[in-house]
């Protein structure tokens, strides 16, 4: 029996996962939420049936009424975001540069010993690489966030012991999930058969 595979860790076929609820917030970068939760150590001390009742569901899955209770108690299952970048964090991304400063600093000593032309060249080269980079970064961040978009992610749980492909974000805890080889486990799901 295994407990507590990392999240994304895929099993054999034919395994069937209840999933836990976490103590941490599921809105959290994946860097910021590596705490384990007490639940799932717990749970990785227990057997299958203690887990399903404390968790109260069995290994039919949960009632279609009982998951709508649960996601609306829980919340969705939703993953860290993303978010996109405010334009203006995007150029002072691109103004706050090891190369750009530097330049700034010799501009500003160029038109202090009198050499304007100098000065004004400096700034253009700066004020164009800005520019460039500002754009570069802002067309790869909606090119990331049309990509992700397109992206959609579903897991098969058992509802009243019949097999149904539900969008993760409907995943609750207690819910038995069916993984087939090549699956990856969709939340914080313990495997009590491997």
């Amino acid at each position: 029996m295994t407990w507590g595979l990392p999240r994304g860790s895929a099993t054999r076929s034919g395994s069937i996962l209840p999933a836990l609820p976490t103590s941490t917030p599921r809105t959290r970068p994946a860097a910021a939420s590596s705490r384990v939760s007490p639940l799932l150590v717990e749970a990785s001390a227990s057997d299958c049936d203690a887990v399903l009742a404390k968790l109260g569901s069995s290994p039919d899955g949960l009632s279609a009424d009982e998951a709508a209770r649960r996601l609306v108690d829980h919340g969705p299952n939703v993953a860290a975001r993303d978010a996109r970048y405010p334009r203006l964090r995007l150029l002072r991304k691109a103004l706050i540069n090891p190369l750009v400063i530097p330049l700034v600093v010799l501009s500003a000593s160029s038109f202090a010993t009198g050499d304007a032309r100098a000065g004004v060249v400096i700034l253009l080269m700066v004020a164009i690489g800005v520019a460039v980079r500002f754009v570069q970064e802002a067309h790869a961040d909606s090119a990331a966030a049309s990509l992700r978009s397109m992206i959609t992610a579903s897991a098969t749980v058992l509802r009243g012991g019949v097999a149904v492909e539900v969008p993760l974000a409907e995943v609750v805890p207690g819910d038995v999930v069916r993984l087939a080889a090549g699956d990856k486990t969709p939340a914080d799901v313990p495997s009590p058969s491997a």
